[in-house]
């Protein structure tokens, strides 16, 4: 699932989120790297292995296999509705 981009190796990397549903690119190490610089994403390996930004820098991209990048989790606001399954549980 190797391919080349301008003499760079590629591999295929799964992108979701601000990029579109599930859908796969071919992205040299730089690439995927400018995807992870501002922290809004994680990258996963095939096994579901959370990656850093400094592991993939340091990986041997020919043999690094499929990466999976999502949006970071983000905490939000308490809501102030009750939860009508925590209701359930006091009674």
């Amino acid at each position: 699932m190797k391919n080349e981009k301008n003499n760079e190796i590629t591999t295929s990397v799964l992108l979701t989120g601000e990029w579109g549903g599930f859908r796969e690119h071919f992205l040299t190490k730089t690439e995927t790297l400018d995807l992870l610089t501002d922290g809004r994403s994680w990258a996963f390996d095939a096994e579901y292995h959370w990656l850093t930004r400094d592991q993939i820098a340091d990986a041997d991209w020919p043999t690094i296999g499929q990466l999976q990048l999502l949006p970071a989790l983000v905490g939000g606001s308490q809501s102030t509705k009750p939860n009508p399954i925590l209701m359930e549980e006091e009674e």
